[in-house]
């Protein structure tokens, strides 16, 4: 099962930061092969939301239990259903200053079939950075401009 813990200090405020990983019905603008993002309900901190993902010839809805707490700065998504196994990650937003944070992103990944595993470990950090990435470039998008 492909996981990953991954620490990184951008230079931005902590509670913006968390505002973009929350704004779930955005992702299909700026994730990569996002076609769709849905929130289906939110009460006090949870969220049940879908998102389409589309590559090619697949085309799959994943949906996702998200808690989060504004206060802590944190989220955590456990993916509920769909064609994987199991998919939980979490975010954690630490404010240094603040125009500084630390932003920690755990993933952890399974699919169904053992199969789609083994192929998985070979792509694991190459979907990781570019979905990291997709983040980071739509921070600087929206904050930039806000400075």
């Amino acid at each position: 099962m492909p996981k990953s813990h991954q620490k990184k200090n951008l230079a931005y405020n902590a509670v913006d930061l968390f505002d973009i990983v929350i704004d779930i019905e955005k992702y299909s603008d700026f994730i990569p092969w996002c076609s769709k993002s849905k929130i289906i309900s939110k009460k006090r901190n949870k969220i049940i939301a879908d998102l389409v993902i589309s590559y090619k010839f697949i085309n799959e809805t994943f949906r996702s239990y998200v808690d989060y707490d504004k206060k802590k700065l944190s989220i955590y998504i456990n993916y509920t259903e769909g064609p994987l196994k199991s998919l939980i990650t979490s975010w954690k937003f630490n404010k240094i200053t603040n125009k500084k944070t630390e932003v920690i992103f755990d993933i952890e990944i399974k699919f169904k079939f053992w199969v789609f595993n083994n192929l998985l470990k070979k792509f694991f950090s190459q979907i990781e950075k570019k979905m990291i990435n997709a983040f980071e470039k739509r921070a600087k998008e929206i904050l930039s401009k806000n400075s």
